[in-house]
């Protein structure tokens, strides 16, 4: 073997090693700029807690606010509530969720309020309870068309059995809204150690994840969701966590494909996650020491 041959079978050999290293997890290209939002809105102090939100049309988002029973509707243009809507007392309200002319309100403690017709003088109000509990401390509602069906992510404990042992995991429910009742088992568990083994393979990939360096004492990653939203062009579901500062993504298949480092200095607590029908992602943030916010990124590819 020439010098030059063994040469370029060294050269082969590397550049395959590197793309292997490099390869997992590269199949998808996150498509926002999460350190530069193509949109900057600050919020009214009536919005400082806010903690759902849901794209309703141009320049407008409805709005939920965590200790208060109304819907905002906000005009991102002027900066202006134009509709309060109320739909119950006072509680703890955690995200929102429109579909058609209805809108759904979820509570921690996992129960939800239907609002038919919000829109209108002539809604309706109704509340749907689940098997849920404060301590699995409900805080992300998505829909999922092709199921018809509510995802609802917990930030606290997993499992409805509070024997079950599912320390290691958050997890997701299905709520049906053909037959009005959560499964009871998670349509998806999210392994902590999943996101850390993500990180390490790849060390050498064109983004840094730096989960490493969030980890809790007992070896986990600290990943609580604070929202949850499913892509609408590729139907990849996308989990904040404000305690570790990550935005997830999650496949068709919910196998994690992305994990993205959401820096404190641009959001200074994520809870609210949305997206329009191009795919321009939306977050909100509650005030957390700052002013409220909604940040706008733009779809890049």
């Amino acid at each position: 073997m020439t010098l030059q041959n063994q040469f370029m079978r060294y050269l082969v050999t590397a550049l395959a090693l590197f793309s292997f290293l490099t390869g997992m997890g590269q199949s998808y290209e996150f498509p926002y700029d999460l350190k530069n939002p193509d949109g900057f809105y600050k919020l009214p102090a009536e919005l400082n807690e806010i903690s759902g939100i849901h794209v309703i049309g141009k320049d407008r988002i409805g709005c939920i606010q965590d200790d208060v029973g109304d819907i905002f509707i906000y005009n991102l243009t002027s900066g202006v509530i134009e509709q309060r809507i109320n739909f119950g007392k006072d509680n703890d309200y955690e995200d929102l969720e429109i579909i058609g002319g209805d809108a759904y309100i979820l509570e921690s403690d996992g129960d939800i309020h239907v609002v038919k017709n919000y829109l209108h003088a002539g809604r309706t109000v109704d509340k749907e309870e689940t098997p849920l509990e404060t301590e699995n401390n409900c805080e992300g509602l998505c829909y999922k068309e092709s199921s018809n069906s509510l995802l609802i992510a917990c930030k606290g404990r997993a499992g409805l059995d509070k024997d079950r042992d599912l320390d290691n995991y958050r997890a997701v429910y299905r709520f049906s809204l053909d037959e009005r009742e959560l499964f009871e088992a998670p349509v998806m568990l999210v392994k902590m150690s999943d996101l850390m083994d993500y990180s390490k393979i790849n060390v050498f990939a064109r983004w840094s994840y730096k989960l490493a360096s969030r980890i809790d004492p007992n070896g986990d990653i600290r990943f609580q969701p604070s929202a949850i939203a499913i892509h609408p062009q590729t139907g990849y579901i996308y989990i904040t966590s404000f305690v570790g500062g990550v935005l997830a993504v999650y496949d068709q298949n919910t196998q994690l494909i992305a994990a993205e480092r959401l820096d404190r200095l641009t959001f200074l607590q994520p809870e609210g996650l949305a997206f329009d029908n191009q795919g321009n992602m939306y977050i909100s943030n509650e005030s957390n020491g700052g002013k409220a916010n909604i940040l706008f990124f733009e779809k890049r590819n």
